[in-house]
């Protein structure tokens, strides 16, 4: 009897050591044993791989501190590196449909955001420094042409036909000026990376609405 007993206390035991194993298995990756909690993006990684494209920068949320990009030179303006060869892929195959893309503006130092805004009389036009896209290096204002024969307008045409292509958004469409706080800037574009720009671009979305439909509490 006692035998039986003790029999029955080691299957209890087996049994709630195999509960235990198959517990961690859904908090472990069977493979790396790293955590399946929701990654949590870092701005200082400088893996392509790892670099917060969806970092959100706009009146209400500063940039932080901390923040820190790799950046290379494409002609005369310095842009964050992760995004150089989707930007030089852009730039030739608008090329090659007769569509000159010229940067006027991408990254800004915080000192020079300030200049700026310094300069500028009416505020609403312009970010305070901490608060501008650009200073991420992610951001491209593509320049403004001559546009007695429509060159500006085929190119914003263009751009919002395929900028998604090569992993970039128009930021501040003219109808979500209430999402974004920015009024219509057909020139200036965002790199959020091939896969979200796609996203975005499939269902109408700005990065504000992208970011809450996706957010995990």
């Amino acid at each position: 009897m006692k035998e039986k007993k003790w029999l029955i206390t080691l299957i209890v035991l087996a049994m709630l050591v195999s509960l235990g194993i198959l517990a961690s298995r859904l908090f472990f990756d069977n493979n790396n044993g790293t955590s399946l909690e929701p990654i949590r993006r870092d701005p200082t990684a400088q893996n392509n791989s790892e670099v917060d494209l969806l970092i959100l920068v706009n009146k209400d949320s500063k940039i932080p501190d901390d923040y820190h990009i790799e950046l290379t030179k494409l002609d005369e303006v310095e842009v964050a590196r992760v995004m150089i060869n989707d930007l030089v892929g852009m730039r030739d195959a608008a090329a090659a449909e007769g569509i000159s893309l010229s940067v006027n503006s991408a990254y800004r130092s915080k000192a020079e955001q300030q200049k700026i805004y310094d300069e500028i009389a009416d505020k609403n036009k312009v970010a305070l420094s901490g608060y501008s896209e650009h200073e991420t290096g992610l951001a491209i204002d593509f320049a403004l042409q001559s546009d007695d024969d429509g060159k500006d307008m085929k190119t914003w045409i263009w751009l919002s036909r395929n900028a998604y292509k090569y992993g970039f958004i128009h930021r501040y469409p003219e109808d979500k000026a209430h999402l974004t706080g920015i009024s219509w800037e057909p020139w200036h574009y965002r790199y959020v990376g091939q896969n979200a720009a796609r996203e975005m671009f499939e269902q109408d979305l700005v990065l504000e609405e992208y970011l809450l439909i996706n957010a995990t509490f």
